[in-house]
């Protein structure tokens, strides 16, 4: 076992990392139930346990011997939300109840999970499998070390779902490869139509506009006149106070969506597309033609902050817009559009419904169209991909039967098991309508109906399916079986009116792809220095309006600081994604 060797490496890079870090259609077809032949088992396999196992995929259930076969162990995290033991979720038992696979739950918050998760990596008890605890980064310093097992050879024999999810398409096999070639776990993906994919909704308010006798603005110029109406106009919220404030945003946001910073998203309009989100390595790179950009040492960049400046000196930007907030992920004003009156004519926002709670005030409220600039279109996307994780579940070397949980996963692979592990089970939020589609009930009033004892749709999840697991939603599910998620429908429908399709097909990110350790140590010590520069740069210039003046001085930092080394780095992990497709 190499385990011991590798603790160091691993601990020290888990800990460098983490300043790096915050917080489809065709595949209706998966398998439930029914299959081809047998499949043929391992030569390790005893005869006893092949009796106790079907492993021909499709048939149900997987042991067919519970009370004599093992009992798997199991770590997995556990929401702050989740109220009931993980044995006791409804889908839990069910999981048991359809494979005959005994499980044994270990959980562990999500507060802290990455160090306790690492504990147990140096210790000599691994469990079979951890669900919902190992990070993209974990896959990077882990793999190779005889601690996580490579996949490739079970999704072959016994997964044909995850097979054909991954034939149709390739690129969520790209990205749960590893750069020795092995996968080592099962995916979590989720369409959404690239919900993720984009930053929250760029909101004005339209009671506002309406005052000041302003048409929704269309580009720069227009938007910025209605920033100078909304501080000329006065008490336009009613209560009698001058508490207006046109425009604000959180510059010191680590939002992973990028919903609150929403500088980025105006680069475009002044030439260059760019990303971002969550600190992360991969923050301003886009590819264009195959090519890794850092679009912050981009002339557009520095133009998109003399943009900012001039805001700036015209009183139209919230004062508190540069200062970190309590939590990094939000910004200051996160707490302010809670209350009960209308104190911002433009922000950025995650989730209207829930972080403006008063409906009299959301109600205000309405999503800017794409703002054309000098030089093209405000747009942004995030650094993400809807396969939102490579290794959702994972098999260790202490599992002695990984045949029986490859099995298990890719039932969990098929529609119905995939939504009720995504969401909840049927019968509780969602419910079956005549043509068998998954769809939401409302009482007289319009309120979606929460069974008791919860309050909230994510109550029910959390108790009924626990910490989302290996699962693979398409968008061709909206279709016919499942209603698109009732608390993002409004997020999404604000999302395409700022221009989120176009966004898509017009901007290419950096993919999250799994690195090497090297490459991840290489990332850790060159990416902090060069953010740094990048934000006390921008509000600099935001602040004194001096980029003209200290551009080239910036430039020179960069360099110093290891950015062309960088570029070279992502061109060959992107380079290698590339031909893995």
């Amino acid at each position: 076992m190499k385990r011991k060797k590798v603790m160091s490496l691993a601990l020290t890079m888990v800990m460098a990392l983490s300043s790096l870090a915050g917080c489809g259609g065709g595949t209706n077809a998966l398998e439930g139930g029914g299959g081809p032949a047998a499949a043929s088992t391992s030569g390790s396999e005893s005869s006893d346990a092949a009796e106790m196992f079907d492993l021909t995929p499709g048939n149900m259930p997987i042991v067919t011997d519970s009370e004599n076969a093992p009992v798997f162990h199991i770590v997995r995290s556990r929401d702050p939300l989740q109220t009931v033991n993980t044995s006791e979720l409804p889908m839990s038992k069910k999981l048991e109840e359809d494979t005959g696979i005994r499980i044994e739950w270990e959980e562990v918050p999500t507060v802290g999970l990455t160090e306790k998760i690492n504990l147990m990596m140096t210790g000599s008890d691994l469990p079979d499998a951890f669900w919902d605890c190992i990070s993209n980064d974990m896959i990077s310093i882990y793999m190779g070390q005889d601690l996580l097992i490579p996949v490739n050879e079970l999704e072959e024999k016994y997964m044909p779902n995850l097979t054909k999810i991954y034939e149709e398409h390739p690129e969520y096999k790209a990205l749960a490869t590893a750069p020795d070639g092995n996968r080592y776990g099962f995916p979590y993906i989720e369409e959404m139509y690239g919900l993720v994919r984009t930053p929250g909704p760029f909101l004005i308010n339209q009671d506002w506009l309406d005052k000041v006798g302003k048409e929704m603005p269309t580009t720069l110029d227009e938007w910025v006149n209605c920033l100078r109406a909304f501080k000329a106009a006065g008490d336009l919220n009613g209560n009698g106070i001058d508490d207006e404030i046109p425009f604000t945003l959180g510059l010191a946001s680590t939002d992973m969506y990028d919903s609150y910073d929403v500088f980025n998203r105006f680069c475009m309009a002044f030439g260059t597309p760019t990303t971002s989100g969550d600190e992360r390595a991969d923050d301003n790179m886009v590819v264009i033609d195959g090519k890794v950009q850092f679009t912050a040492a981009d002339p557009a960049y520095k133009e998109t902050a003399k943009f900012f400046n001039q805001l700036y000196e015209e009183g139209l930007i919230d004062v508190n817009a540069f200062s970190p907030s309590p939590n990094p992920r939000y910004a200051l004003y996160w707490d302010q559009i809670k209350g009960d009156t209308a104190l911002y004519g433009c922000f950025g926002t995650w989730s209207p419904e829930n972080e403006i709670p008063n409906a009299d005030v959301r109600a205000q409220y309405a999503p800017l169209p794409r703002l054309e600039g000098p030089n093209g279109k405000i747009g942004e996307v995030v650094n993400n991909s809807e396969m939102q994780r490579a290794a959702r579940f994972v098999i260790t070397s202490a599992c002695e039967h990984p045949e029986v949980l490859a099995r298990m996963v890719d039932y969990i692979y098929s529609p119905d098991m995939s939504i009720s592990f995504n969401w909840s089970p049927e019968g509780y939020v969602y419910h079956a309508d005549e043509t068998g589609k998954w769809v939401f009930q409302f009482d007289d009033n319009g309120n979606i109906i929460i069974p008791e004892p919860w309050s909230t749709i994510s109550e029910v999840s959390n108790n009924t399916r626990g910490t989302k697991g290996p699962t693979a939603i398409f968008n061709s599910y909206y279709d016919d079986k499942v209603e698109y998620d009732y608390a993002a429908q409004n997020l999404l429908k604000y999302q395409r009116v700022n221009g989120k399709d176009e966004w898509l097909e017009e901007i290419e990110s950096m993919p999250p792809v799994l690195k090497t350790a090297e490459e991840m140590a290489t990332i850790s010590q060159i990416q902090p220095q060069i953010k740094n520069i990048v934000n006390s740069y921008r509000m600099q210039w935001i602040l004194d309006g001096d980029a003209d003046a200290t551009w080239d001085k910036y430039l020179q930092e960069l360099d110093a600081a290891g950015l062309p080394q960088l570029m070279e780095l992502f061109q060959t992990i992107y380079d290698r994604y590339s031909e893995q497709q």
